[in-house]
Parts: structure tokens; sequence; C-alpha cells
């Protein structure tokens, strides 16, 4: 799969939601505990699952409204 997008809708405040996508505390509380976080545009996400991973682009980060990777 080399496209993937996703839009939902939490009953969370968007804060805690951007901070569980865009930090490595948060991406290790829900995703995966094996994975390294950039945090601005530009830089890595890399997701881990044994040998099996994901390396990611930052390509938006807007507070509250918009996380983007590729």
């Amino acid at each position: 799969m080399d496209s993937f997008k996703l839009d939902l809708l939490m009953a969370a405040p968007a804060s805690i939601i951007y901070e569980a996508l865009t930090t490595q505390h948060g991406i290790q509380n829900w995703w995966t505990t094996a994975s390294e976080v950039g945090t601005t545009v530009g830089q890595q996400i890399t997701i881990r699952f044994g040998d099996t991973y994901k390396v990611m682009q930052i390509e938006a980060l807007r507070p509250f409204t918009e996380v983007q990777w590729s």
C-alpha cells in the first residue's frame, strides 16, 4: 500500500489527540513502544513491530488541526 488517508472524529480534546500523534510519549502510549518520533516538519517518524518497520516523513504539523506523514 503506497497511500493511506484516514479522517477520524474523536471524543477527546484536540490537544490530547495532537500530542498522541506528534510526540514520542504519545505514539508509544497507543501504537508501539518501538518508535522514534521527529518533532518538526521534514523530520521522520519510525514505527517498529519486531523486524517490521515503517519510516515516514513529517509533511505537516498544524497544532490541534492536522498531522500529515508520508
